[in-house]
C-alpha cells in the first residue's frame, strides 16, 4: 500500500468506474485507474488542469461552460461528452460531479456503447418519422390492459394535431367521416374479440377540418388467448386514391373516346385476338361487338381463309421489318361479303421491359376512292373504246365519202351528159326524127332522170347522215330556185306545175343546193302520187312567225295512207305504190331541219294532199315546231 495517500484513495483504484477530486478552484487533485484509462492520461497528465487536454477539441469549451455554469449555481455537474485520447480514440463519457469541502468529487462512466446504440435509435426513430411522413403512414398501437394510446408522428400530421396531445380509443375514431365511424368501431371490436386483422379504407375529417381518404391497418397481439394489444398502420392515402379515381375515370373517358371515335379502330392482342373495336368499325362492318372481341383478327379481313392468313402474315412481316404500320392496304369484310377497301396505320404498344403488348390500329376507309377509280377506269377504257369506234367510224365515213365522190364522179356526170344528149336529140326537128324514136328518147329521158333523182337522194342522204354538209347559205332568188328545180324534170312533166306566188318577195337566205333537192323531192312525189295529166300547184308564200318562207306542193292524189302517216318522215319509210327508197321525204326533213325550219304535211285528203317547207330566216338557232299533220 503507498503510504502517500489516505486509505480512502487508495480503496478507490480498483473501482470499474472513474473517480476524480477536484480543489475549490476545479484544478484536478486526484484520478484513480479507471479514469485515467477511460481518458489515456497517466496521473500526473491529469493533475491540475491537465485533464482538460483530454477532452474532444469540440467539446472543449461546452464542457468548461457547463462545469463553471453549475459550480457558481451549487447544481451537481452531470453532462455527456467526447474526450480524445492521445492514441486518437474517441469516447462518450458522462461525468457527474457534487460538491464536498474543499472541492468536488465526481464520477466519470464510458458511455460509448450506449450512446452509439441511443444515437442508432435516434437515427432509426428519425428515419423512421421521415419515412412516414414521406409515405403519409403513421404508426398506432393501444395497450388493451391501461387502454393506453400511442401514436407515431406522421399519425398526429394526418390528425393535425400537436404531439402533446393524448388521444383515448374513442377519440381517434370520432375523426371519421360520420357514415364511417360506425365501420371502423365494428373492425376494431371484431379485431379484439375475434383475432381478425382489418385493412379498410375510409373517409375522414382532419382536427381542421381538411377530408381526406384514409387507409387504416390492424391487427391484435395476445398472450395465450387473451389480447393484449392492438396496433397497425394509418395513411393519408387521399392522393393515390384522388389519382386512382382520376386514372379510372381517364380511363373511362379514353374507353369512351375509343369507342366514340370517328375513326376505324381497333386492338389486337399478342395471340392475334381481338381485343377491342371502336363503335364505328362495327357499325362500317356490320358487325356485333360480342361477335368480335376475343375472336381472331382474321375474322375482320376479306377473303378465303388462306387469304385472311396471308394478309395477317403481311401485318406481322411489316411490323418486323420497320417496327410499325403506315399506309398498308388492307381490304376488311363486311357482314354481308362485300369488301370494305382500307389504308392500315399501327403501332406496337409495349410494357415497361419492352415486351410487345397489343396493336393498336386505325383504318382509313377508302372504298368510295376505289370504287370512284374503278369508275374512271371503266370510263377511260369506255371512252377509249368509242374514240376508237370513232375513229373506225370516220375513217368508214371517209371511204363511203370517197366512194360517193366516185359515184357522183363516175356515174352521176354520165348520166346528165347522157341527159343532155336526150334533149338535144329531142329538140331536132320533125324531118330529122320519128314519133317513135320520140316517144322512146322521152321515156328514157324520164328513166335517167329518175336515176340522177336516186343517186341526188342517196349522195345527200350520205352527207347528211355523217354529218359532213356544211350549211352554205346565201342570200338566193326565189324565182330563180323555182326555175332549177322545175327544169330538173322532163319536159313532159313540166308543163304540169302550176306556180302560185303570194308574196312580193324576191329573195331568201337558203343553201341552194339542199333547198333545190328538197323542193325537187317534194315536187316528184306529188307527180307520182297525183292522178296523169293533173296539176301539181307550188305555192310560195311567207310568215311573219316565225318569219319564214313557206314553199308549199298540192297534189290530186289520193292522200297519205293512214299506215305511214305516223312516220312519213323517217328515213326508208315509203307507201306501198312508191317505187324509190323510201329517202325524199326523210332528205327535205333534214334540209329544212339544217336550216332551223321543218318539212310537214298540211293537209291530207283525197283530191288533196298538201306538203309544206318552212325555211326560217333571220335566227337559224329558233326551231321550227311542225304543224301537225292535218287529218285524213
Amino acid at each position: 500500500m503507498d503510504k502517500d495517500l489516505p486509505a480512502p484513495q487508495l480503496s478507490l483504484d480498483g473501482a470499474p468506474f472513474g473517480v476524480f477530486r477536484t480543489d475549490e478552484h476545479g484544478y484536478c487533485t486526484y484520478t484513480n485507474a479507471a479514469w485515467q484509462e477511460i481518458y489515456g492520461l497517466t496521473l500526473a497528465e491529469s493533475l491540475g488542469d491537465g485533464w482538460t487536454r483530454g477532452l474532444h477539441p469540440d467539446d472543449r469549451e461546452f464542457v468548461a461552460r457547463q462545469w463553471l455554469a453549475d459550480a457558481e449555481s451549487g447544481r451537481p455537474f452531470d453532462l455527456v461528452f467526447r474526450v480524445l485520447r492521445k492514441d486518437g480514440i474517441g469516447r462518450h463519457v458522462r461525468a457527474r460531479a457534487w460538491s464536498v469541502p474543499g472541492g468536488t468529487i465526481g464520477t466519470v462512466e464510458d458511455v460509448t456503447e450506449a450512446e452509439a446504440r441511443a444515437q442508432q435509435l435516434r437515427s432509426t426513430a428519425q428515419l423512421l418519422d421521415r419515412t412516414g411522413q414521406i409515405a403519409g403512414v403513421g404508426a398506432w398501437d393501444i395497450d388493451l390492459r391501461t387502454r393506453e394510446v400511442r401514436w407515431s408522428t406522421q399519425t398526429y400530421r394526418i390528425y393535425e394535431r400537436t404531439p402533446d396531445w393524448q388521444p383515448s380509443i374513442e377519440d381517434g375514431m370520432t375523426y371519421y367521416a360520420p357514415e364511417a365511424r360506425h365501420v371502423i368501431a365494428a373492425l376494431v371490436d371484431r379485431a379484439i374479440q375475434e383475432g381478425e386483422p382489418f385493412d379498410t379504407e375510409l373517409p375522414f375529417i382532419t382536427a381542421t377540418g381538411r377530408h381526406l381518404r384514409v387507409r387504416a391497418v390492424g391487427d391484435v397481439e395476445r398472450e395465450g388467448d387473451q389480447p393484449i394489444r392492438l396496433y397497425g398502420a394509418f395513411q393519408d392515402v387521399t392522393a393515390q386514391r384522388n389519382a386512382s379515381d382520376e386514372l379510372h375515370a381517364s380511363r373511362e373517358r379514353l374507353r369512351q373516346l375509343y369507342d366514340d371515335t370517328p375513326a376505324l379502330m381497333a386492338s389486337v392482342g399478342q395471340q392475334s385476338q381481338v381485343l377491342s373495336i371502336s363503335r364505328l368499325m362495327l357499325a362500317r362492318l356490320g358487325l356485333a361487338r360480342e361477335d368480335v372481341v376475343g375472336a381472331p383478327a382474321t375474322v375482320l379481313l376479306h377473303g378465303q381463309p388462306a387469304e385472311r392468313l396471308e394478309a395477317l402474315a403481311r401485318v406481322r412481316e411489316r411490323l418486323r421489318a420497320r417496327g410499325g404500320i403506315e399506309g398498308l392496304p388492307v381490304s376488311l369484310a363486311h357482314r354481308d361479303g362485300a369488301v370494305v377497301h382500307t389504308l392500315m396505320s399501327a403501332v406496337v404498344e409495349r410494357d415497361t421491359e419492352g415486351r410487345s403488348v397489343r396493336l393498336l390500329a386505325v383504318f382509313e376507309d377508302i372504298s368510295e376512292s376505289v370504287q370512284r377509280q374503278a369508275e374512271l377506269t371503266r370510263e377511260r377504257a369506255l371512252r377509249e373504246m368509242v374514240e376508237r369506234q370513232a375513229g373506225e367510224l370516220s375513217r368508214l365515213a371517209d371511204e363511203r365519202r370517197e366512194m360517193l365522190d366516185v359515184l357522183a364522179h363516175e356515174v352521176r356526170q354520165p348520166l346528165n351528159n347522157a341527159m343532155a344528149a336526150l334533149q338535144s336529140a329531142a329538140a331536132l326537128g320533125g324531118s330529122q326524127r320519128g314519133d317513135d324514136a320520140m316517144q322512146r328518147l322521152a321515156r328514157a329521158h324520164g328513166v335517167i332522170g329518175d336515176i340522177v333523182a336516186q343517186i341526188d337522194n342517196t349522195l345527200a342522204a350520205a352527207a347528211l347522215l355523217v354529218g359532213t354538209h356544211a350549211l352554205q347559205r346565201t342570200d338566193t332568188d326565189i324565182d330563180m330556185l323555182l326555175q332549177l328545180v322545175v327544169a330538173d324534170f322532163a319536159p313532159a312533166d313540166r308543163g304540169r306545175f302550176v306556180i302560185e306566188r303570194q308574196t312580193p318577195t324576191r329573195t331568201a337566205s337558203m343553201d341552194l343546193s339542199l333547198m333545190r333537192l328538197a323542193l325537187r323531192n317534194l315536187m316528184a312525189n306529188a307527180l307520182r302520187h297525183a292522178p296523169a295529166g293533173s296539176p301539181v300547184t307550188l305555192r310560195v308564200a311567207d310568215s311573219d312567225e316565225p318569219l319564214a318562207l313557206l314553199l308549199e306542193v298540192e297534189d290530186q292524189g289520193p292522200g297519205v295512207a293512214d299506215a305511214v302517216r305516223a312516220k312519213l318522215f323517217e328515213r326508208g319509210m315509203r307507201g306501198p305504190a312508191s317505187r324509190g327508197q323510201g329517202l325524199g321525204l326523210h332528205i327535205a326533213q333534214r334540209a329544212l331541219q339544217l336550216h332551223g325550219g321543218a318539212a310537214e304535211l298540211v293537209r291530207s285528203e283525197p283530191g288533196s294532199t298538201v306538203f309544206r317547207l318552212v325555211l326560217v330566216q333571220g335566227d337559224p338557232d329558233v326551231a321550227h315546231a311542225p304543224s301537225p299533220p292535218a287529218a285524213p
